[in-house]
């Protein structure tokens, strides 16, 4: 392909809506799929209330270690 039919080429509609298609998909998953798999990390991080339960529930020092020789 030469220069001139690549200019002819990008300045073609359907070649350009082809263009557009793609890169607003690309945006969609580099900006959602990273998100979902954000928030999956942090969703327990950020429920303040199981923490507080969870640290009722745990002793402040562990119990000890029986050890078996």
């Amino acid at each position: 392909m030469n220069k001139y039919e690549k200019i002819r080429q990008s300045r073609d509609a359907k070649y350009i809506e082809k263009i557009r298609i793609s890169s607003l998909i690309h945006l969609v998953l580099f900006v959602v799929v990273p998100a979902i798999f954000w928030s999956m990390g942090t969703d327990e991080t950020l429920n303040n209330e199981n923490m507080k339960e969870e640290s009722k529930k745990t002793p402040a020092v562990a119990a000890p270690v029986k050890e078996d020789f």
